[in-house]
């Protein structure tokens, strides 16, 4: 995760800008504290230990991954809702969703999980992330992630901060999930 930080205005605007840190933090998405694994990324991909690259809604390059570097992967995949030079240089460009073409959840940085809806559905080939990357698993790993309600009923169930959280009990105002001091500090 790439940590995109702003001004606090001490109301509504907090200062990190990414929506779910919270999110990402509890499921291991994201080191802690979030951009703490970037580093290690580059200088991996620079010096030739990593031969392919995932990269899901980030451009690889804004995030300081030189395009001469990303240039000796045997393969670069990117997803994005938007071209970047990232999609531009990947061997393969997968057309990511956006929020409001998803179902989905977000932590926020109180702590409270929210569930969003689909306004309308992805145009063309896009998809949902968790769609992408489910295909992108081998086929026994695969097996129970058919649909979203599966992706969050699992995710839910290994994630022990949302243990006994369930899509319809989160109703339309959400829930408190307790977080850690890390991930309420972000």
């Amino acid at each position: 995760m790439v940590p995109r930080r702003g001004e606090d205005d001490g109301i509504l605007v907090m200062a990190d800008r990414n929506p779910n840190t919270a999110g990402a933090l509890l499921t291991g998405v994201a080191a802690n504290p979030p951009g703490a694994r970037l580093e290690a990324m580059r200088a991996a991909v620079r010096e030739g230990k990593v031969e392919a690259l995932l990269a899901v809604g980030e451009c690889a390059v804004k995030a300081g991954i030189p395009e001469g570097d990303l240039a000796k992967l045997k393969l670069l995949v990117a997803t994005d809702l938007l071209a970047s030079r990232t999609t531009e240089l990947a061997h393969w460009a997968l057309p990511g969703a956006a929020h409001l073409e998803k179902w989905g959840t977000f932590v926020n940085a109180l702590g409270r999980m929210q569930r969003f809806f689909p306004a309308f559905p992805p145009p063309g080939a896009a998809r949902a992330d968790w769609e992408i990357l489910a295909a992108l698993l081998p086929e026994p790993e695969r097996s129970g992630l058919a649909s979203f309600e599966e992706v969050f009923r699992r995710m839910c169930a290994e994630v022990p901060a949302f243990d006994g959280v369930s899509w319809e009990g989160l109703g339309s105002g959400g829930r408190r999930i307790e977080l850690p001091k890390e991930a309420a500090a972000s």
